[in-house]
């Protein structure tokens, strides 16, 4: 009986090991979504194409070069009669034309609307980035739940099935002081009923780590249903408010975000202005012109040669459709950095309430771990008790549970700590991936 005591206490001493084997860490797992997740392939595929969108060419400040061609055929009754009484009569006469031209168009100045072009194209891409960037970001945080609810969950079912083998071996102390005399027939029903209902627990928890890692495949877009994770809750304590806040200001997302769309407005603004502006564009024509007629007064006809010149456009009136772009773009910008003040009050705020949580659950934890070193010595004291009859076994299972709840508790502390960790490791700005 003492052998199979000490082992359960010792088993009980150990902290609950993450899932044995050669399991993905939280690294790992975040690669794979980097890669693999939908959401983030779409957001991507977004960020790409505004990167391939800012181009000079896109802006407007290359020239156009066109090649254009024509051949048409005719055949036509033709009745012609000239002022010197001469005619020409002739049915079905027969006709072709050949046009080719090669024509170049270049917008030299237009109001400076191309640079303004440029830029909004440069801060499209900006706001690309960074909606990708935040797109990860949600995952991350979407991952990181369900990773380490996993891993909660896994640690917790050793100290549940340890928790079933303390159940057991108090039924069996049980059965054997009811077959001295010792212990009433109710004693070891109620053993027995505590037993079933920790196999219950056991179940129940097996049941819900099955789940979890469903939703960890659906997140990593992982094919299969084996997946084994192994790292543990490794929490930074080590952050401090007044770093997070310098971060914040250069990295954090919704603020980037608010900036490209000030950006953005700036210049639309700046090209609506550019309609008040005359526009002047060059031009030049390389044509080649044949032309055949078994009718008329020549009979062929070839044309070859440049012609170049400069084109200027200016509207004068339009209705004043220009004055009201104009000032909607304007009232867009005031909109755009009324956003970008609330962006900055929400992302210190939102960084002062992270900081606070992350302190708070410090603390909490501090707090479950101590209180899991005294049930655990609880137990040990409790379980040579009723071994030699000093405590009834529902003391003793009020100390069992006692110690479940501190482990489970210590283990759930963890799990909120690590997670307000990585919360506000994000909201500052300070988690980096790299974006490929």
């Amino acid at each position: 009986m003492r052998t199979s005591r000490i082992g359960i206490i010792g088993l009980w001493l150990i902290s609950a090991l993450s899932a044995s084997g050669q399991g993905i860490t939280f690294s790992q797992a975040l690669e794979k979504v980097l890669r693999q997740n939908y959401g983030i392939s779409l957001s991507r595929n977004v960020q790409r194409v505004a990167e391939n969108d800012n181009t000079v060419g896109n802006a407007g400040f290359l020239p156009t070069l066109d090649l254009e061609g024509e051949q048409n055929f005719g055949s036509s009754n033709t009745d012609i009669t000239f002022f010197d009484g001469s005619t020409i009569n002739r049915d079905g006469a027969r006709s072709q034309n050949l046009n080719v031209a090669l024509a170049l168009n270049w917008t030299v100045f237009d109001g400076f609307r191309m640079w303004a072009r440029k830029k909004e194209l440069e801060a499209g891409e900006e706001l690309a980035y960074y909606n990708l960037r935040s797109q990860i970001e949600v995952t991350i945080l979407d991952l990181a739940g369900v990773y380490y609810q996993l891993l909660f969950e896994q640690e917790l079912l050793p100290v549940l099935k340890e928790n079933l083998r303390i159940s057991k071996e108090r039924q069996k102390i049980i059965d054997n002081a009811l077959s001295l005399g010792s212990a009433s027939g109710l004693d070891a029903r109620q053993a027995a009923l505590d037993a079933s209902n920790d196999s219950i627990s056991l179940l129940e928890q097996q049941n819900r780590i099955r789940n979890l890692k469903e939703d960890l495949l659906y997140i990593l877009n992982e094919p299969g249903d084996q997946l084994t994770i192994n790292d543990e809750l490794a929490v930074d304590t080590t952050l401090r408010l007044a770093d997070l806040r310098d971060s914040l200001q250069q990295m954090n997302s919704a603020l980037l975000l608010a900036r490209s769309q000030v950006k953005i407005q700036d210049a639309l603004v700046s090209q609506a202005r550019s309609n008040f502006y005359p526009e002047v564009s060059l031009f030049g024509n390389l044509e080649y012109n044949f032309s055949q007629n078994e009718a008329g007064q020549v009979q062929q006809l070839s044309r070859f040669g440049p012609t170049f010149g400069v084109r200027v456009r200016f509207n004068l009136f339009n209705g004043f459709n220009d004055l009201r772009n104009l000032q909607n773009e304007q009232l867009g910008l005031a909109n755009a950095e009324i956003q970008q003040k609330d962006a900055q009050q929400q992302a210190e705020r939102n960084l002062n309430k992270a900081y606070n949580n992350y302190d708070y659950q410090l603390r909490i934890l501090s707090l479950r771990e101590s209180n899991e070193r005294q049930a655990t010595k609880i137990v040990e004291t409790g379980l040579k008790q009723l071994e030699a009859g000093a405590i009834s076994s529902v003391d003793f299972r009020t100390i069992q549970l006692e110690l479940l709840r501190a482990r489970s508790e210590r283990y759930n502390a963890s799990f909120n700590a690590r997670l307000a960790e990585l919360q506000l490791q994000i909201i500052s700005g300070r988690f980096r991936v790299q974006l490929q």
